[in-house]
């Protein structure tokens, strides 16, 4: 049953605009916190060790926030092995893209890294077993197409380095797939919860593999400020998702690309190619293509 519309004088904004704000405030904040990666490890502080003290800072905010939000009793683990699993393939494609995020300008390396859903579709057929209809293998093919216009050779863009975020993305499709299977299980603040630990704890062999670098203080304060935005960013990600339809607010978390376009020319005075622009469109409207479908079929089997 829908709550009732506010009424005019109440002064309230709809759930739905709230989970749309929710959606690009949440895009604006992970992209800050890639901008505070890329501005940590361009100034010579290892990933590894960037991820490590960021992950313990974030361990506290995610358990304190969870547990006040939604109880102790959210944060009970049922499968341990998925869990952990779920949270080794994080770190992975966390690391991979940190990588990326020092050698690619930062609106480069969000549009490459939206190529996650149409691995998603592609690996849910022999992982999950779903049928994939024509019209889906149809707009993944056009959605890998545009990320070859991006990386298109001659470009201003590294081949090498730009294989980084599509590593991170095939990685981060796997992890979604886990994710699927988990939900009927386990909790999302749990999955939060032990991802967190499990990033922090696999980060320590890259942290302490070289020589310890003694982070300055500016650079432990970006490293707290970026813990911050990561669980800000979950939060409102989850709450534009339970205040209106994923329909309606998932299409909005593609205004990272303009954050970081925005961002990494105001830092670092990047402007993205016609071509990269182009790509950049082809890939993102290849994902709501996929994604719309997806809800549609899911409307015609209720």
């Amino acid at each position: 049953m829908s709550s009732p519309a506010p009424s005019p004088d109440s002064g309230a904004l709809p759930n739905a605009v709230k989970g749309i704000l929710c959606m690009i405030t949440g895009s604006a904040i992970i992209t800050l916190n890639d901008t505070a990666m890329k501005w940590l490890t361009t100034d010579g502080v290892p990933v590894g060790q960037v991820m490590f003290i960021r992950g313990c800072v974030a361990i506290v905010l995610v358990y304190l926030t969870m547990r006040r939000l939604f109880g102790r009793e959210s944060l009970r683990v049922n499968s341990w092995k998925a869990q952990l699993a779920r949270g080794f393939l994080f770190w992975l494609a966390a690391f991979i893209y940190n990588h990326a995020l020092h050698h690619l300008p930062l609106a480069t390396a969000i549009s490459l890294s939206f190529v996650a859903p149409l691995f998603v579709t592609a690996l849910a057929v022999p992982l999950l077993g779903e049928r994939v209809g024509w019209r889906r293998w149809t707009a993944v093919l056009v959605g890998f197409a545009g990320m070859l216009i991006m990386m298109r050779p001659g470009g201003d863009i590294v081949l090498i380095f730009a294989t980084l975020p599509i590593i991170a993305a095939f990685v981060g499709a796997v992890r979604d797939i886990l994710t699927r299977k988990m939900s009927a299980t386990e909790t999302s603040a749990s999955i939060l919860m032990v991802t967190t630990v499990m990033v922090t704890l696999t980060s320590v062999p890259t942290a302490f593999a070289g020589d310890w670098i003694m982070p300055e203080p500016t650079h432990l304060a970006i490293m707290v400020a970026a813990a911050c935005c990561m669980v800000l960013a979950h939060y409102l990600v989850i709450e534009s998702l339970r205040l209106a339809e994923a329909g309606l607010v998932v299409p909005f978390k593609y205004t990272q690309l303009i954050w970081g376009a925005v961002i990494g020319f105001a830092i670092w005075g990047y402007v993205p190619d016609i071509w990269q622009w182009i790509g950049a469109a082809v890939v993102i409207g290849s994902g709501l293509f996929i994604f719309r479908r997806e809800i549609t079929l899911a409307r015609q089997r209720r």
